[in-house]
């Protein structure tokens, strides 16, 4: 008993425990197909592992859509579970068993015209090699998915455990955000998102070890190239969140053998992600040209490309409109399910965000680390807070506007998760408070929290 409490000492065992336990459980109580765009990711999967790397195209009426030859079984699975979650239906858990032994059928294939993402392999690498793996011994479809919302949980739990593990400050900052239950959730489900905010996590931890931690005198080649293909990596899962590479920053620059050196470094690296991006969207523009969008509403990327150019004004107004809604964003965070559809209630997520803003200012001195953190760096993350936010807007206001609307669409709470510690961080101050009772309030009230979420994810699907 005692080597089990040596072991809950420690946080990212505590981290471990939780995301394990509460991950199983929103894997398998979840419906099928019912996490933000899990439909659209598991055909993006699919086609990986037949060859494509992007889509087919689809001509109806004139018009070119993008679209997936695919097994007709396959689609029909999706439709059902997809139309469950749209009619706000509920089903019985012998729905889903019954459906446990439908295999792929090859023979019978139709075009399925859907929205595709822009992700490539690295952003589903754990996913695509099981999927690839498993439809060897043509395993049934839901048995699939399963498979690949587990390794999508269990890798994303992986990396925000050594993330956790060498973060040299406020390691319970880290947890509590790396256990919001709305990633949990999301690392439990077919995407992209766990994977993305796993190397996320990861990546700030790396980073601020590398400015806090005594251990580490000089930065060397070898901390450089572990900090490019981390940021490379994020950057390749998904752009907006390349505005990380700025954290490079709030590394000490007298860690490095001169201030030469030290921009060398970054301008290197900061040249690699843009050369990436341009190559990446002048890739999109070319491969998209001519293509309808499924929603005729929206406006089509090239032409609000050119709106842009010509008039910037009226992206500045869309933001400012915006920026009203980013503190419901963060809340949104904290315990939203489905599409967005489930959720809990306000006052539970507020309670949640303030235990973060709690544990920025917790005393977790541990090791032979710099505890307090700089007006400076406090700068540092909040700006690159905020220029992630304001990247993603734009991402938002190109690819989402309807026609003639003034606003942006489409920017969900869940975006912000990977990037929260950072807003946290700015929290800290030099009058700590230590206290044991801290952590074990806010470990009853994680739990119940996550009671709630399974109880209210239930209720939404399922017949009970």
């Amino acid at each position: 008993m005692s080597k089990f409490f040596d072991f809950l000492k420690r946080t990212e065992n505590i981290f471990l425990i939780i995301a394990l336990t509460f991950g199983l459980i929103f894997c398998f109580i979840n419906l099928p197909f019912a996490a933000s765009d899990e439909s659209s990711h598991f055909i993006k999967i699919y086609n990986f592992t037949e060859g494509s790397i992007n889509f087919q195209k689809y001509t109806v009426n004139n018009k070119t859509y993008t679209a997936a030859v695919m097994p007709k079984n396959l689609y029909d699975i999706i439709a059902y579970y997809e139309s469950v979650r749209y009619d706000k239906l509920k089903i019985k858990s012998s729905d889903i068993t019954k459906n446990l032994v439908v295999k792929i059928d090859k023979k019978n294939l139709l075009p399925v015209v859907y929205i595709p993402t822009s992700y490539t392999i690295c952003s589903y690498l754990p996913e695509f090699l099981i999927f690839t793996f498993f439809k060897i011994f043509n395993l049934p479809i839901l048995v699939i998915f399963y498979a690949l919302r587990l390794i999508s949980l269990l890798f994303y739990i992986l990396l925000t455990y050594f993330a956790i593990k060498i973060i040299p400050v406020k390691k319970w900052l880290l947890m509590m955000c790396a256990t919001l239950p709305t990633i949990i959730y999301l690392a439990a489900s077919v995407s992209s998102d766990g994977i993305l905010a796993g190397f996320c996590f990861l990546f700030t931890a790396y980073v601020l070890n590398l400015a806090f931690n005594k251990n580490i005198k000089k930065i060397e080649l070898k901390h450089i190239l572990i900090f490019t293909f981390l940021i490379l990596y994020i950057t390749i899962c998904k752009y907006p969140y390349s505005f990380l590479v700025f954290l490079f920053f709030s590394i000490p620059k007298e860690k490095f053998e001169n201030f030469r050196l030290y921009l060398k470094n970054f301008i290197l690296i900061l040249l690699l992600l843009f050369v990436y991006i341009l190559a990446n969207v002048l890739y999109f523009l070319f491969i998209s040209k001519g293509l309808s969008h499924i929603n005729e509403n929206i406006e089509p990327f090239q032409n609000m490309l050119n709106i842009l150019i010509n008039n910037p004004i009226n992206f500045f107004n869309a933001v400012i409109f915006d920026l009203q809604h980013v503190v419901p964003y963060i809340m949104q965070s904290v315990a939203t399910f489905g599409w967005q559809e489930v959720y809990l209630l306000p006052r539970i997520s507020f309670i949640y965000m303030v235990f973060l803003a709690m544990s920025a200012f917790q005393n977790e001195k541990d090791g032979p680390y710099y505890l307090d953190i700089s007006v400076k760096n406090k700068l540092i993350y909040l700006s690159v807070f905020c220029g992630f936010i304001f990247i993603t807007l734009l991402t938002c206001y190109l690819l989402f506007s309807y026609k003639g609307e003034i606003g942006i669409r489409n920017m969900q709470g869940r975006y912000l998760i990977p990037v929260l510690p950072l807003i946290f961080l700015c929290f800290s101050s030099k009058n700590y408070f230590k206290t044991k009772i801290f952590k074990y309030v806010s470990i009853i009230y994680i739990l119940f929290v996550y009671f709630v979420s399974s109880i209210v994810i239930l209720n939404n699907y399922y017949i009970i």
